[in-house]
C-alpha cells in the first residue's frame, strides 16, 4: 500500500515538472509568446532656416527737388528746382531753360527767361557774378572772365538794370560779348564725365537770393 502511495507521489511530480516545462514554452516560444517591445529608434534631423537674403539699400536721390507749385509756377522755393519750372518771387517769374549752350572750348552757357506777372513796371537788377554753376559731384565752373583783368572783370560786379513792364518778358542768355544788360558770361568747361546734373545758383539775381535750379544732363 506505501507502495502505491510513493508512486502516485513521483507521477504527481512528473506531471507537474513536464506541465511547467509546457506552460514555459508556450508563454515563452511558443503561440501564446508576448511580441518583442524593443524600443523604436526614430532618427531626426535639425531644422535648418535659409538664410536671410541680403536687403540692399535704396540709393537716395542725388537732389531731393521740393515743390510747392501754384498755378503758375514755384513760389519763393527754399530747395532745388527743377530747370523748366517757373519761379515767383514778387511780380517776377524766372524760368531756367533746361538744357546747356555750348561754346567755344566746351564752355557752358544757360537761358533764363524773366517775367513781370505784376500789375505795375518793376526794375530789375543785378550782377553777373550773382551767377554760378556747379554739378552734383561738387565741382565749381569759373566765369569765363574771372581769370582775366581789367575792364573784362570789371563787368561781373558792374549792376545790370532792366525796367520790365506789366507782361513783358526778359531773356537771360550767355553770349561772349556783353552788349546788353540782359547778355550773361559762359563758364568754362567742360562737364566732368561722371556728373549728371549741372546746378545754377543765383545770389541777388533780382529778388532772387540762394535759389538753386538743377538741370539734368
Amino acid at each position: 500500500m506505501k507502495k502505491d502511495h510513493a508512486v502516485e507521489i513521483l507521477v504527481g511530480i512528473i506531471i507537474t515538472v513536464v506541465g511547467g516545462l509546457i506552460l514555459a514554452w508556450l508563454l515563452g516560444e511558443g503561440c501564446f509568446a508576448k511580441p518583442s517591445r524593443t524600443p523604436q529608434i526614430i532618427t531626426t534631423f535639425p531644422i535648418v532656416s535659409p538664410a536671410p537674403t541680403a536687403v540692399i539699400p535704396d540709393i537716395p536721390a542725388t537732389e531731393i527737388i521740393e515743390s510747392t507749385p501754384t498755378p503758375r509756377g514755384i513760389r519763393n522755393p527754399t530747395s532745388p528746382v527743377a530747370a523748366g519750372t517757373p519761379i515767383l518771387v514778387d511780380d517776377f517769374s524766372l524760368t531756367l531753360e533746361d538744357s546747356i549752350i555750348t561754346g567755344y572750348a566746351d564752355s557752358i552757357g544757360i537761358k533764363m527767361i524773366l517775367q513781370n506777372v505784376g500789375g505795375k513796371e518793376r526794375l530789375f537788377r543785378y550782377q553777373r557774378i550773382g551767377i554760378s554753376v556747379e554739378d552734383n559731384l561738387g565741382n565749381s565752373y569759373l566765369s569765363g572772365y574771372d581769370n582775366l583783368v581789367g575792364n573784362f572783370k570789371d563787368k561781373l560786379y558792374d549792376t545790370q538794370q532792366l525796367k520790365v513792364a506789366p507782361g513783358d518778358t526778359v531773356l537771360f542768355e550767355s553770349d561772349s560779348i556783353w552788349q546788353e544788360p540782359n547778355d550773361l558770361q559762359f563758364f568754362i568747361g567742360p562737364v566732368a564725365l561722371q556728373a549728371s546734373q549741372l546746378i545754377i545758383k543765383l545770389q541777388s539775381f533780382g529778388p532772387y537770393d540762394g535759389i538753386e535750379i538743377v538741370i539734368d544732363l
